[in-house]
């Protein structure tokens, strides 16, 4: 594993522990936030922390699999992709 999916991973982890913390407390300045207030303002306080909760954790799934090196099948990592006899073949053509 490279350092970037750790940062990327530990970052998902982190920010998804805060924002789960947002969600469970309930401090007015999240409902602040235009998408949560929108929330808020149209289905209620308890909508918008379950909103909040819910964001939190697809982060903290998303940071998990990211630490456990789980890739798609179509995601070949860099290392993979090469043409024959080593040559080196760029995805983004």
């Amino acid at each position: 594993m490279i350092r970037s999916e750790w940062f990327v991973g530990t970052l998902a982890i982190g920010l998804g522990a805060v924002i789960f913390v947002l969600a469970i407390r309930s401090f007015r300045t999240t409902l602040s936030l235009s998408i949560v207030g929108a929330v808020s303002e149209r289905f209620g306080d308890a909508a918008a922390r379950i909103f909040l909760a819910v964001i939190a954790a697809l982060l903290l799934v998303t940071g998990v699999m990211i630490l456990r090196d789980f890739r798609p099948a179509f995601a070949a990592p860099l290392s993979d992709v090469s043409g024959p006899e080593g040559s080196d073949v760029s995805p983004h053509r």
